[in-house]
């Protein structure tokens, strides 16, 4: 599991809700810089991790440019994917194996919207199918850092969190973590409740999944890290257990351009790595931001 972050607008640690609602617009102070063929926010308060029974926080790459109005007029749309009809452009084709229908939305806010948007998809729904599934442009974070049940293995196939709304999501391209979703739902500015799936999924997901495969003892896999963890709902008669949320160390941040090198880098695109790399690069614009500062950091 992901057990080191945790997701409601993402910020474990958040102090003064510096955010940017992945909703909408940054608010006033934010600034942004065009980085190829994303936008690097900065000063973004935000968080997201699951967990198994160790786990870790997250960290990012930042950049300042651009100072942005509190109007938003210098976010790219967030509608769909980035086909170049904002150039004149004829539409590319869609490419992706996984579009969701256009009743189910493509920008989970919740853990049960990601299981309804997992259950939409065409099976089996891997990593890599998800990740195209979602609506561009993706808002994310990512980290070398190891000090998590998901660890990142190596800087060339890092750990990649993806914001939107109050929920996070983690996922690795390589190692021990490859095959899981983990997820991290804020309840407020410094808790998130926590989940996960293990993926390729073949059949449907029950609304409870993600909460049963992190109960271990008395409470969570997370809580073994995550502190004050307690209980907020439950699923199905399956209890939901919500902690302090962390980011990963900032020496473990990496910058876009590292990220991006690993894709480029990638010579056989049939492989469960390279596949889940271009997931992630090839539909649409990709956002790098940062967490708060004030968020409390996991791990050396």
């Amino acid at each position: 599991m992901l057990c080191a972050s945790g997701a409601r607008n993402l910020s474990v640690g958040y102090g003064p809700r510096q955010e940017t609602t992945m909703t909408g617009a940054p608010r006033a102070g934010y600034r942004v810089r065009m980085v190829g063929r994303g936008w690097m926010l900065v000063g973004v308060s935000l968080l997201a991790g699951g967990c198994t029974p160790a786990e870790s926080s997250e960290e990012v790459a930042g950049a300042t440019e651009v100072e942005m109005s509190s109007s938003g007029s210098a976010e790219p749309s967030t509608s769909g994917t980035d086909n170049g009809s904002s150039t004149g452009e004829p539409d590319a084709p869609d490419t992706r194996r996984c579009i969701p229908p256009t009743d189910i939305s493509a920008s989970p806010r919740t853990i049960e919207d990601a299981v309804t948007l997992l259950n939409a998809l065409p099976a089996p729904v891997d990593i890599a199918c998800f990740l195209e599934s979602l609506e561009r442009p993706l808002k994310i974070v990512a980290t070398s850092s190891t000090f998590s049940a998901q660890p990142a293995f190596g800087a060339e196939n890092p750990r990649v969190f993806l914001f939107s709304g109050d929920l996070v999501m983690s996922v690795v391209p390589a190692g021990e973590g490859v095959k899981l979703l983990e997820f991290g739902e804020f309840v407020d500015e410094f808790q998130t409740i926590k989940g996960e799936v293990e993926l390729p999924l073949e059949g449907e997901l029950a609304p409870s999944d993600p909460y049963s495969r992190i109960l271990f003892e008395e409470g969570s896999g997370c809580g073994l890290c995550h502190r004050n963890e307690h209980e907020v709902g439950a699923v199905d008669g399956v209890t939901q257990y919500a902690s302090l949320a962390y980011q990963p160390a900032l020496h473990h941040a990496l910058a876009e351009e590292d990220v991006r090198a690993a894709y480029e880098a990638c010579a056989d695109t049939d492989s469960e790595r390279c596949e889940i790399l271009s997931a992630l690069f090839d539909h649409g614009p990709v956002l790098f931001t940062v967490f708060s500062e004030d968020l409390p950091t996991f791990g050396g």
